[in-house]
């Protein structure tokens, strides 16, 4: 659990493991997600390109 107090500094109760990064690509629609990539870091020129050809169907 963490909590931030005005003032004071941030309290840490439990054990806290810091987990690796992930970043999330969201295809949104009018009414709904339509797809969601995740990768572990962060996305790079490859990696987004990969995903929106996936998303519009193009083949590599």
């Amino acid at each position: 659990m963490v909590r931030k107090c005005k003032g004071k500094k941030l309290l840490v109760r439990g054990d806290y493991q810091r987990l690796p990064r992930v970043s999330m690509l969201t295809f949104i629609g009018c009414n709904c997600i339509l797809e969601n990539y995740s990768t572990e870091g962060t996305f790079d020129c490859h990696k987004f390109r990969e995903c929106c050809r996936k998303f519009g169907g193009i083949q590599a």
